[in-house]
């Protein structure tokens, strides 16, 4: 069982079942090939569509997940999980917004995106000062 004290590295990474979040409904996510490019395959146990069900499928099973360093500290506090860096140099992670092509030309959804490209704009500012 994986515990704060549990040396961590990339086999003890991969040997663990994972929960795979993947937007598309796919059975990869952009971290899986990020491992693959170091020779790595993890094993995946179960795939979902959005974050919001993975920490009561941690709380209530044996699988990890892998999560940005904000949500892994928000599920730690609100689920009592254990959460530790991973044992892999990834460099910087891209970030997208997508949405239906129906909404494109949509002025409140343009405005919803405007609204959250200013704010993610701003907490990457916030980021690179501190």
């Amino acid at each position: 069982m994986l515990s704060e004290t549990t040396s961590f590295d990339a086999k003890v990474l991969v040997s663990y079942p994972h929960i795979v979040v993947s937007a598309t409904g796919g059975q990869r996510a952009a971290f899986d090939n990020l491992l693959a490019d170091r020779g790595l395959e993890r094993i995946a146990k179960v795939f979902v569509g959005g974050f919001s069900a993975v920490p009561e499928l941690l709380c209530s099973s044996d699988m990890i997940a892998v999560f940005t360093k904000r949500l892994a500290t928000i599920f730690g506090k609100s689920h009592n999980l254990i959460h530790t860096e991973l044992p892999l140099e990834l460099g910087p992670l891209g970030h997208f917004l997508v949405w239906p092509a129906r909404y494109d030309g949509d002025p409140r959804h343009i405005w919803y995106r405007e609204q959250i490209r200013e704010i993610c704009g701003s907490l990457d500012a916030h980021a690179s000062r501190g």
